[in-house]
């Protein structure tokens, strides 16, 4: 048969490096951001946001094939049309969200679920971060985002936070 699997490491060295190649920015969010911020947790995935335009995507496509991965332009043009694009790729890079956006998104997901990893979360950046936190920021987009209900609940359960 082929080659030896990669590791886990390898490949999101492979997938870091087709991104630097074909100069395409992107963010790291979800628990493994949480993690930066806050306290470790367990996952089973790493969520990462790409700012691809389209005049990247055969960029992105080549340097993908370089890697042995065949992703076809057409596909990643496909998929432009959505507001948010699961491709068959999980890759992780140095950048995260700012903790402030990182605890507007858990708030976010939160909302939508109510599942208390997000709380988690939330509770393990504000015990790290503390007073380094730009809480009128959050206090402002939760409010845009009408999350503020929210926000206030979870300030009122970690009130040494």
């Amino acid at each position: 048969m082929g080659a030896d699997p990669l590791s886990f490491e390898a490949f999101l060295k492979m997938i870091l490096s087709v991104l630097e190649k074909a100069d395409i920015d992107d963010l790291i969010g979800g628990s493994v951001a949480a993690w930066s911020w806050g306290e470790p947790r367990s996952t089973q995935d790493v969520d990462l946001v790409i700012h691809l335009g389209v005049e990247q995507v055969n960029a992105l496509s080549r340097e993908l094939k370089e890697a042995e991965i065949y992703l076809p332009p057409d596909i990643i043009l496909g998929n432009f049309q959505e507001d948010r694009v699961d491709l068959p790729l999980n890759a992780i890079h140095g950048y995260v969200h700012s903790p402030e956006d990182l605890i507007l998104s858990k708030l976010h997901y939160y909302s939508l679920g109510h599942q208390t990893k997000h709380i988690r979360d939330i509770g393990g950046i504000l015990k790290t971060m503390g007073e380094r936190l730009d809480h009128d920021y959050i206090q402002t987009w939760a409010k845009k985002k009408q999350l503020t209900a929210i926000w206030e609940e979870i300030e009122k359960q970690l009130p040494d936070f």
